[in-house]
């Protein structure tokens, strides 16, 4: 029996520091090659990445929240299309986006 995972949810790194300071471009980017792996063994029909700057490396573009609100965005891995969409970071320095974040995540379950 399998079961289809429709949501992917990555902050692409999986850590964080504990007071939530900011990493490195390059610390993420190093992510990327596991990310395409384990997106093309899932194959989920979408992938949600937190905050601006995951989100800018995922999907290879500049993201802004404030202009990336029920915005989708594509990342092809090996010659498939998955729609990304950006949602606010919601902890550490992001906690003050929280209900925005929950806000975005509950409007995608309701759309599946």
């Amino acid at each position: 029996m399998s079961t289809k995972i429709y949501i992917y949810i990555t902050n692409l790194a999986k850590c964080t520091q504990r007071d939530a300071r900011y990493l490195n471009d390059e610390i993420f980017k190093k992510y990327l090659k596991l990310l395409h792996l384990e997106i093309t063994n899932i194959t989920p029909k979408k992938i949600v990445t937190f905050g601006v700057q995951v989100s800018s490396i995922v999907t290879g573009k500049k993201i802004t929240m404030k202009d990336s609100d029920n915005v989708v965005y594509n990342l092809s891995v090996n010659g498939k299309f998955y729609e990304v969409i950006p949602v606010y970071y919601p902890v550490g320095q992001g906690q003050m986006n929280m209900q925005k974040a929950i806000k975005q995540i509950n409007r995608l379950l309701q759309s599946d």
